[in-house]
């Protein structure tokens, strides 16, 4: 069944009018949040947004900046795009993960430098889980396939050296230099039945090999058979599935179950030291909601045998009685975080932005089907991916107030 991107990864990710912001909320704009204090915890709740009239920011749907081609050059096809940041001087830097290479490009999108390839030597790469833009516009990569590795590039694109011991997972760096990554939890033979496997989100200091646990969170919700006779092991995501996720700034991780809308702020050195909080009910699940999900995963089948286990599956399946509260989080550029809304059929891309003091700006509507990789102050750089599947990385401006 189809899952919405991004739960804490191992990941691979999943012209209109100018799209605007929808500032609203359950009470009036401009509203205070209530700040509250809880054995050292810092609760923020937000019943409304806080711009004001002629305050809220849109993301104009016309890309500013479009890399990828159904046919063309070989180094304008996209898949399996693993990431894409961009760094001081404007270029855009692709991890292809389809072709497990980075691929540089100006900043009006000719294509500079291809560097890397498949394989377990310098510079190469197997699965890159992660791109992730250091000071100096270094790039670090992460190969996901055992043993896990990273490598990091100068700002040119030539490979400087690989970095062992390398965590399975990492997500993001901070300012001190700190490699933010998540595990999971080994359970051993799992049980038959829906399960929720922990994850972890460790810190690893530079030139440690050390791990340090900051937070502990229940993963993917999925629902795991094993035949008897056969031993073969299904796996299979849950429908409307609860999930957690992950988003790194320069001095906090944001992090959170999407049972509810809350998500907590830790803290290198201290821990959980803020929860953000929007109040409002998660939304009920539909009978429409479940029909238009059936319809979907069966238009994504690969062939006849997948249909029919889809059949199957929305059969014996039992669905939740309310939606997740969110879809995703990112942090941006300047610390805010931004939270994704759970989002079933063509509904819009909506997001909500929240200061890092806990307050809620507003609400900000992207364009339809983009899924953002980087979010800097006046810019969203992210995938798209059209009707034949064809993926393409692009630049969306940022206006804020105007």
């Amino acid at each position: 069944m189809q899952h919405r991107r991004k739960p804490l990864r191992p990941l691979a990710t999943w012209v209109l009018a100018a799209s605007v912001v929808a500032a609203c909320g359950a009470g009036d704009a401009g509203s205070a949040p209530v700040v509250r204090d809880s054995a050292g915890i810092t609760i923020v709740e937000n019943a409304a947004p806080t711009w004001h009239p002629g305050e809220a920011w849109r993301v104009i749907a016309e890309p500013e900046l479009e890399i990828g081609v159904l046919e063309g050059e070989a180094a304008y096809q996209l898949y399996r795009v693993a990431g894409a940041i961009r760094l001081s001087d404007g270029r855009i830097v692709i991890a292809n993960g389809g072709t497990s290479e980075l691929r540089y490009f100006a900043p009006d999108g000719r294509h500079l430098r291809t560097v890397g390839r498949e394989g377990d030597g310098p510079g190469e790469f197997r699965m890159i889980g992660r791109i992730i833009r250091l000071p100096g516009d270094s790039v670090l990569v992460s190969s996901l396939m055992p043993p896990p590795r990273l490598s990091l590039f100068d700002a040119e694109g030539t490979f400087v050296r690989g970095i062992t011991p390398a965590p399975q997972s990492p997500v993001g760096r901070l300012s001190d230099g700190t490699l933010v990554a998540h595990a999971t939890v080994n359970l051993g033979s799992p049980p038959n039945g829906a399960i929720r496997i922990p994850t972890i989100v460790v810190l690893h200091a530079p030139g440690s090999a050390a791990a340090d646990t900051i937070a502990s969170l229940p993963g993917t919700e999925r629902h795991i058979q094993i035949n008897l006779e056969t031993g073969q092991l299904s796996i299979r995501s849950a429908p409307f599935g609860r999930s957690s996720y992950i988003a790194v700034a320069s001095d906090r991780i944001y992090a959170g179950e999407n049972d509810s809308y809350e998500i907590g702020v830790y803290v290198p050195g201290r821990g959980l030291t803020q929860l953000i909080r929007r109040t409002r009910p998660n939304r009920p699940v539909t009978s429409a909601m479940i029909d238009d999900l059936r319809r979907r995963d069966l238009e994504n089948a690969r062939d006849d045998n997948a249909r029919r286990a889809i059949e199957r599956q929305f059969a014996e399946a039992t669905f939740p009685e309310t939606l997740p509260a969110y879809a995703d989080l990112e942090a941006d550029a300047a610390g805010r975080l931004w939270v994704r809304d759970y989002t079933t059929g063509e509904e819009e891309n909506r997001w909500d932005v929240f200061e890092p003091d806990g307050r809620w700006l507003g609400t900000v509507v992207m364009p339809r089907g983009l899924d953002p990789t980087e979010i800097g102050e006046d810019y969203v750089l992210g995938i798209v991916r059209d009707e034949f599947d064809v993926e393409r990385v692009r630049l969306h401006r940022i206006l804020k107030g105007e």
